[in-house]
């Protein structure tokens, strides 16, 4: 899979935009960086751990120290596995309540509206929050791809079973 901030770095050549971007891999929410140094800031696939392993309360610190980085005006966009705001199918019940990663995902997914509810609750001003259009086109590649599974095919096996009715892919574009 590689370093995310090598890939990060070397799309930035790619496309010419190197001297603008600077990739950085930090835990959150243990920041060392000063108040408002950054412009924007984005994460993906991450976020949605630390509720796993967290709960809420430490989701919400998370996003809290995201807003406490950012510069007044700054931006942070978030793209992050949710599920739809529907029971979760039977036949998918025991595969996202089992704890093969952090914690259960009925415990690391949260809602669209939920998340902005977080993201609104520390100050930032939603500009933009969706479902991702292809969001089960997303579940399909990540299944075909994912090192982390813990048996072969479980997780095609899974989105195929689901067809997109309680797991989803959302995103927010947020500024303080």
């Amino acid at each position: 899979m590689g370093d995310s901030v090598e890939k990060l770095m070397g799309n930035a050549r790619k496309w010419g935009v190197e001297g603008n971007i600077l990739g950085i891999k930090v835990g959150v929410p243990d920041i060392d960086f000063a108040d408002s140094c950054f412009d924007k800031v984005y994460t993906t696939t991450t976020l949605e751990m630390l509720r796993g392993m967290n709960g809420a309360k430490g989701y919400k610190e998370a996003v809290e120290e995201i807003y406490r980085v950012l510069k007044p005006g700054g931006i942070f966009g978030l793209g992050e596995p949710m599920h739809n705001d529907v029971a979760i199918p039977k036949e998918i019940y025991p595969y996202v309540t089992k704890g093969n990663m952090p914690a259960p995902w009925t415990k690391c997914f949260a809602t669209l509206e939920e998340t902005i509810e977080v993201f609104e609750s520390v100050g930032f001003e939603i500009i933009e929050a969706d479902i991702a259009p292809d969001a089960q086109l997303w579940w399909e590649e990540y299944a075909e791809y994912d090192p982390y599974s813990s048996e072969p095919g479980e997780d095609g096996e899974f989105i195929e079973k689901d067809k997109g009715r309680w797991v989803t892919f959302g995103y927010i574009i947020a500024k303080k």
